[in-house]
């Protein structure tokens, strides 16, 4: 069986990520040009019907770990864009952050068939209920991924089970599952994602024997170039022909934001929000600068440190290339997803994170998600908010239905809100 690791990659399709602080890339460059001319393509799954409009009057409840994705397609096949998107500013990517450096779950509502919208068990009808995550690889005794000779010996040095050793599962998903992990050779602690491929996935055609999963992909990308402190580390992957493996940085301590929020009353500080809030900003601003669109910022996929409030994006899952036109697939959560998506049933890229990342704030401050009557106050009646009127107001900017209307993605981390000083 073949396959494909990190170093093989490296070697065959993707040049080095630029430097966060290098020239923005212009429209004669590709953001991940691959040798020989080699294409990027991204598979899409078939086309389903437009979404339908939705009565935006009901709030989800935080009280489920079930997350909503919805897949609508006018096209069979995306090609990888050659003009990326570089307006962020220089300097605004090179700001450093005051704090220190470094989800709610949804209501599984139901919905109009029309839309399409599939939970986190997306793939359960597609998995072998026998799977296994870490195929013949798992001891049942101690639940290390082993692929050794009876002497300890390595059997195949380009194996990755034979670079880390796995301790207890941190979390399972329709897609896979993620455990704890060791790097053996300096004892570094890492998250090991095993994921199982499915008809929908999808991938990116390279030079390589067979395609790269999207998400190894996109989180290379975002983690790639200059360290961003608030963007997880993507350490190593293998492909194979079934499951795919990802090895990424794991900070200690760490708990992601929804349980975080959970340790702090169900609510926080507007000045605990504002720390979490200005690197969460950072994190978007640099995977879109990247050439990244993660579509699923939500507080399940930011890791807070409790003692530092470092905080970093997890998760690439839902994402896709960073492209001027509109999208007419929305994969994410439910309740962090733009109104323009149900009234015209397409969105672009930077104005739905700005959304999705004014529904976090939102949901940082209230411990819950923003109704409709939220959002008419928010843009009517301050007052009914006992916050800071700066705070309200980047709320208001970030929620507005409509998208021309939304505080600029760049912009967010200059507004008045952003710049005060707790």
């Amino acid at each position: 069986m073949k396959i494909i690791n990190k170093n093989t990659l490296n070697q065959l399709c993707v040049q080095e990520i630029h430097e966060l602080h290098a020239e923005p890339i212009s429209s004669s460059k590709f953001f991940c040009t691959a040798v020989s001319n080699l294409e990027l393509e991204v598979l899409q799954p078939p086309a389903l019907d437009a979404p339908a409009d939705e009565d935006l009057d009901s709030k989800p409840e935080m009280n489920s770990f079930d997350s909503a994705v919805v897949i609508e397609n006018d096209s069979a096949e995306l090609h990888f864009p050659e003009d990326i998107e570089s307006s962020l500013s220089e300097d605004s990517l090179g700001q450093e952050l005051d704090s220190p450096p470094s989800s709610p779950s949804d209501e599984d509502n139901e919905l109009p068939v029309s839309q399409q919208f599939i939970t986190d068990d997306i793939c359960d009808s597609a998995l072998d209920e026998n799977w296994n995550p870490l195929p013949d690889q798992v001891s049942q005794e101690d639940s290390a991924v082993k692929s050794t000779a009876d002497d300890g010996t390595c059997l195949d040095n380009n194996d990755i089970s034979c670079r880390y050793k796995l301790g207890k599962q941190l979390g399972e998903g329709g897609f896979g599952s993620v455990y704890e992990g060791i790097r053996i050779q300096d004892g570094l602690q890492v998250a090991v994602k095993f994921v199982q491929k499915t008809p929908n996935m999808q991938d990116v055609s390279s030079s390589c024997d067979q395609p790269l999963p999207l998400e190894i992909t996109l989180a290379n990308m975002a983690s790639g170039g200059s360290r961003c402190s608030n963007i997880i580390q993507l350490l190593d992957w293998q492909v194979f022909e079934n499951h795919y493996v990802m090895v990424m940085e794991r900070p200690s301590p760490s708990m992601d934001l929804e349980a975080f929020l959970e340790v702090s009353g169900g609510v926080l500080s507007e000045k605990t929000a504002h720390t979490i809030m200005r690197q969460a900003v950072y994190a978007a601003n640099v995977c879109c600068y990247r050439g990244v669109f993660h579509r699923d910022i939500k507080l399940q996929n930011l890791l807070v440190n409790p003692d530092t409030l470092e905080v970093k994006l997890i998760d690439f899952g839902c994402g896709d290339f960073m492209m001027e036109s509109a999208y007419s697939i929305f994969s994410g959560t439910e309740a962090y997803i733009p109104p323009e998506f149900y009234e015209k049933g397409c969105y672009r890229a930077k104005p739905a994170t700005v959304y999705s990342l004014g529904v976090l704030l939102f949901t940082m401050l209230h411990g819950e998600f923003p109704s409709a009557y939220d959002l008419y106050y928010l843009q009517h009646d301050w007052s009914k908010f006992t916050l800071s009127q700066e705070c309200c107001d980047m709320m208001r900017a970030c929620l507005h239905e409509n998208p021309e209307c939304r505080i600029p993605l760049e912009e967010m981390p200059y507004h008045d809100w952003s710049m005060l000083e707790f």
